[in-house]
């Protein structure tokens, strides 16, 4: 005679008790498992395009005359997943003069210029052309801001200011800003 000894599991309120899996008496009476029911659990997770961006105020100090251009640097910080391609742009600001950005006091103004290069030689703005580019590598990056007040201005006391709003495109909209 065949034997069977089955587990048995056991439900107590919202927790569950489980026995161990069902023997069988085998043809010489030791035990063997019994081949239990088996399914798969299909585990999945898709990742999409996604940047981050922060930005840190610009201050250019304090001074009376501007004989000389006043420059200081900040940077942008951005992290996008890797591979994902990004643009980054700056608009002209709240003051922009025919693409001459400024700063105000009143009905007064001081121009500056931001940049990504070191050497002034590219305006950052908003165009395919004048913004910085890349690819995410899943890791925080740090992209130089670059301000300049330029020199030579005679402009009346007063606390000059300026806002300049920063856009990060990636993925498939980099080619559509």
């Amino acid at each position: 005679m065949k034997r069977i000894n089955i587990a048995a599991a056991m439900i107590v309120g919202s927790a569950a008790v489980f026995a161990s899996a069902a023997y069988a008496s085998g043809p010489t009476g030791g035990t063997t498992p019994v081949t239990a029911p088996q399914d798969t659990i299909d585990i999945g997770l898709q990742v999409l395009d996604e940047c981050t961006i922060a930005t840190h105020d610009i201050d250019f100090g304090t001074t009376g005359l501007i004989p000389n251009n006043i420059d200081t640097s900040t940077t942008v910080d951005i992290e996008c997943t890797d591979g994902t391609a990004y643009a980054i742009g700056l608009d002209q600001g709240g003051n922009d003069n025919s693409g001459v950005r400024r700063l105000k006091s009143g009905s007064n103004y001081v121009n500056y210029d931001l940049s990504s290069q070191s050497d002034y030689s590219a305006t950052w703005g908003n165009t395919a052309t004048h913004t910085v580019t890349g690819i995410g590598t899943d890791s925080p990056v740090q992209i130089p801001l670059y301000a300049r007040v330029l020199q030579h201005q005679n402009v009346p006391i007063g606390t000059y200011t300026d806002t300049v709003t920063a856009t990060i495109w990636y993925g498939t909209d980099v080619t559509g800003h």
